[in-house]
């Protein structure tokens, strides 16, 4: 049998000269308690695997219910063991086949089994990937450890040994709340009884109403004193949850969401203007601020005042995603009006950059711009979510054109060549088809695309069309906005 290779963390001394005066290096401390011990002598095998169910379920709440451990697997051999020593194993969990993103525990091995209490696993969920309480799939794998005391801890098979990898799919605990999907703003005119839904959107897309509860929702008063509450999933099937506004807070821009208030308290809309109301379903709060059609971005690529004419936006159709495209240079930022008073978003904490150049941060709210962003000299698809106030900014390193010309192979997309300041991109002689599609693609992948229309160009837009055959200088325009495409036929 092969010996098993059982040291782990052991740190061996390293020289790359010696002289008299040096100690020689330590030996490899060695353990003949396993002397007879192989890593084939211990097997483990998956727990609760049948024909019907190769994915084993498990219900966390029930076992929690009765106080069973929930067994993961069956310790199917197990010779030579040292009595010393302690068989622990380590789970290492994640929601993705791949591992990118994993969290673990360890479990000693009791009665031929390695089992976990309930709780150890649902914590694990919650406090790692999900607070959601619906059916979750997990990827795990299994190593093996000797231990003895607290300063022996030995890796049977070797640093990447694994003695099971398994999938389970695990019934989360019966969350204390149980949360809607869906949220509605309901209005009324003063004075009627007719209330009109709208439904919020969330501020997260993708996420659960477990991990993020946030929900906004735009809304063009055009009625002074416009009355609103709010509605915990459809209209008419769950109660109205009345805005209590925060003693402190004389504008009433901010408070908690009670439900079964009697009679039913409602909030108004003082002005006729747009405004943003977020809620937190999680925290049953609310707030309530101006809705802004664009968002401006100083910065030293165009004038750090915001006043200046030559300062880009970032605009949006739901007041809650803000997006454009444009050149960055060192400092910027975002302004909520065209002038030095007023409402900033400056970042909160450092910003991070990602290896491929992402700028992320997450923003605050000031009255000053003292506090900046920063950009290498480059284009950038901005994108920023003013409800869960994070930004990012993604770097547009190259621009191809692609379509049906070239059978919409990205490999063979073609190049566009920028100018200095990458705000305008150019490619020669490309053979199109009157009504065929083309569109542009970022760096020879569909993660960022632009099309739309020649006079309004968009991320993500839809396919552009020429209306004659040809061959066709092409332009793009990043310097001003809306952004546009220029079809020179030659």
């Amino acid at each position: 049998m092969k010996k098993t290779a059982l040291l782990f963390g052991i740190a061996l001394a390293m020289g790359l000269s010696a002289c008299d005066d040096m100690l020689p290096n330590p030996e490899v401390p060695t353990y003949p308690e396993f002397d007879l011990f192989a890593s084939d002598d211990l097997a483990i095998a998956q727990a609760g695997v049948s024909a019907e169910a190769p994915v084993p379920t498990v219900d966390l709440q029930a076992y929690a219910n009765t106080g069973e451990r929930v067994v993961l697997a069956d310790i199917t051999k197990l010779e030579n063991w040292p009595s010393t020593y302690t068989l622990m194993f380590n789970v290492e969990a994640s929601t993705t086949p791949d591992f990118a993103k994993t969290a673990s525990f360890e479990v000693a091995a009791a009665d031929g089994v390695v089992a976990v209490p309930a709780a150890t696993i649902n914590s694990l969920i919650y406090d790692n990937f999900t607070k959601d309480p619906s059916d979750i799939t997990i990827y795990t794998r299994i190593s093996a450890y000797a231990v003895q005391g607290t300063t022996t801890s030995m890796r049977l098979g070797g640093a990447d040994y694994l003695y099971g990898e398994y999938t389970y799919i695990f019934k989360p605990f019966t969350p204390d709340r149980v949360l809607d999907s869906e949220y509605y703003l309901m209005t009324r005119i003063p004075g009627t009884d007719t209330w009109t839904p709208m439904q919020f959107l969330k501020a997260e897309a993708g996420s659960s109403v477990y991990d993020n509860g946030q929900y906004s929702v735009a809304v063009d008063v055009t009625v002074p004193g416009l009355e609103w509450v709010v509605s915990y999933g459809k209209p008419g099937e769950k109660p109205l949850v009345s805005p209590v506004p925060d003693p402190a807070d004389e504008d009433m821009t901010h408070g908690t969401l009670e439900e079964n208030l009697d009679p039913v308290q409602y909030a108004t809309f003082a002005e006729p203007m747009s405004f943003l109301v977020s809620i937190d379903v999680l925290a049953n709060t609310y707030t309530v601020s101006l809705g802004y059609k664009q968002l401006y971005v100083p910065g030293n690529a165009t004038s750090l005042n915001p006043g200046a004419s030559n300062v880009l936006s970032l605009f949006t159709s739901d007041y809650i995603n803000y997006s454009a495209t444009m050149r960055l240079y060192g400092s910027w930022f975002l302004a909520a009006q065209r002038s030095d008073d007023g409402t900033f978003f400056v970042p909160a904490a450092d910003q991070t950059e990602s290896e491929k150049g992402v700028i992320s941060a997450d923003m605050a709210i000031a009255t000053d711009h003292e506090s900046t962003l920063s950009a290498t000299n480059g284009l950038y698809f901005i994108s920023f979510n003013i409800t869960t106030l994070k930004i990012k900014a993604e770097p547009v390193k190259s621009i191809q054109v692609i379509g049906n010309f070239n059978g919409w192979n990205l490999e063979t997309a073609v190049e566009m060549t920028s100018a200095s300041r990458f705000q305008k991109w150019t490619a020669k002689g490309i053979e199109l088809k009157a009504g065929e599609d083309f569109k542009f693609c970022v760096d020879h992948d569909w993660a960022l695309s632009y099309g739309g229309s020649a006079t309004d160009l968009t991320q993500n837009g839809g396919n552009l069309t020429v209306d004659a055959d040809g061959t066709y200088d092409i332009t793009l325009d990043f310097s001003k906005q809306p952004n546009t495409v220029t079809l020179t036929k030659k």
